[in-house]
């Protein structure tokens, strides 16, 4: 969860970025976050996921009700957020061990939204991090680290993640005060609107060993952010920026960064898989006719592997322009304009719903109404299995759509047929008729 991110600078969920471009953090210096509607509504997942714990009870039981995100901001819990943070709930009762006769009473130590200890790898005195869920078996054998993603983007994976390695260590580090010896640590995503669990399992020594690496990326990461003001705004800046996929995607300076524009410049403007004699000539009378050819999938292939860096960059780009010029800040060739009006929405809805009653409306006029979800409805008929047996029955659940992924993807490939297999090849030799008699 980003919450680390209030008791450290080098937070957990940045270290994908600071480990790999030791000048992320020193770029960053001063900017402020800019809030999105995805991370609010991934805030107001965890917030409900930990009332559930709370407070003993499932998902569907805040269904309808607001969640504060900061001020002035709201997210309600819809039916699909009920339905998703549920699938998160349950799968953590399972990992915890819930005994059958007594629900949320668990058989191992279940810690939830705790802070943990990570000062020992990033060097900042008394920094934490905020781990979702954290679990302790009963026999002391094995660690288990929770995170909950609620985005709807690439699967993401649990191995070589560097936020669970660290929330993972310090997890061991309150399980050591406490005695144990865990000898394997178990971590987990639960990506609930994209895919399942994804566990990554590793002995305890190699958990050390990983974590050794980070604590060098840290202190090389602070040694470039106490002499920042050396060499940001100067030809040195290279020297300390990394521009990648995952440590650009989160960064607050990538709209500004030389070496990402660089890196997007050269990707750009790299040689054509097409040769200028592929291109007609218009200057001439008659353009020439050349047939069209493909670029080489070895071309496709390693511009592929820059596009989603590039989308980020065009999109940070975008934003930081957008807020300048509503800073009052002029940005050479832009400006603002009016877009389209939102839609209307009630001042007061009681005062309209009182209103609308008085003029005697009837109440199929007055309200809409929807069916619950079937995770919902699930939950409902829980106490009377045949009951939801029935209405199981009239459920459907489409096929996920295919995405482009690279190859070290844990999905499994789809195979498709190429079109032109599905047909006849027709400049075959007809057989002579005369044959055939």
């Amino acid at each position: 969860m980003a919450a680390d991110e209030y008791h450290a600078k080098w937070s957990p969920s940045g270290a994908a970025g600071w480990s790999t471009c030791v000048g992320k953090i020193a770029m960053e210096d001063g900017l402020d976050d800019q809030p999105s509607s995805y991370a609010d509504e991934g805030t107001a997942a965890h917030t409900v996921a930990t009332w559930c714990f709370e407070q003993t009870t499932d998902a569907a039981a805040f269904a309808g009700r607001y969640v504060p995100i900061r001020p002035g901001v709201t997210v309600e819990v819809d039916d699909e957020m009920v339905e998703y943070v549920q699938a998160y709930v349950d799968a953590i009762r399972q990992y915890a061990g819930e005994k059958p006769e007594s629900p949320f009473d668990f058989e191992h130590e279940l810690n939830v939204e705790q802070d943990v200890p990570i000062d020992h790898i990033t060097g900042e005195q008394d920094a934490t991090g905020r781990a979702d869920a954290w679990i302790l078996t009963a026999d002391g054998e094995e660690l288990q680290v929770h995170d909950l993603k609620y985005g709807r983007g690439e699967p993401v994976s649990a191995e070589g993640n560097l936020q669970l390695l660290m929330y993972a260590s310090g997890a061991l580090r309150v399980a050591e005060l406490l005695g144990a010896e865990p000898k394997r640590v178990r971590m987990v995503i639960h990506q609930v609107r994209t895919s399942g669990p994804d566990e990554w399992v590793i002995p305890i020594h190699e958990l050390q060993e990983r974590i050794s690496y980070l604590r060098v990326g840290a202190a090389r990461s602070r040694d470039a952010y106490e002499c920042r003001a050396t060499w940001i705004g100067t030809p040195g800046e290279a020297d300390y920026l990394n521009p990648s996929e995952k440590g650009c995607r989160w960064c607050k300076a990538k709209a500004t960064c030389s070496a990402l524009r660089d890196v997007v410049v050269q990707t750009v403007f790299q040689a054509s898989p097409a040769t200028p004699e592929e291109f007609d000539d218009l200057t001439a009378d008659t353009p020439a006719v050349v047939p069209q050819q493909s670029a080489p999938s070895a071309w496709l292939a390693s511009s592929m592997e820059k596009v989603g860096l590039i989308e980020d960059w065009c999109k940070a780009v975008r934003a930081e322009t957008e807020r300048r010029l509503l800073a009052g800040e002029k940005v050479p060739g832009y400006k603002l304009v009016q877009g389209r009006k939102p839609a209307r929405k009630w001042v007061d809805a009681e005062q309209a719903e009182q209103a609308m009653k008085s003029m005697r409306l009837k109440a199929d006029e007055m309200y809409t109404k929807k069916v619950i979800t079937p995770t919902v409805a699930e939950k409902v008929l829980a106490p009377t299995p045949r009951r939801w047996k029935k209405l199981e029955a009239l459920i459907v659940q489409g096929e996920p759509p295919l995405s482009v992924a690279p190859q070290n993807d844990r999905r499994q490939a789809v195979e498709v047929k190429p079109v032109i297999e599905e047909f006849d090849d027709l400049t075959t030799e007809a057989p002579n008729v005369d044959d055939l008699i």
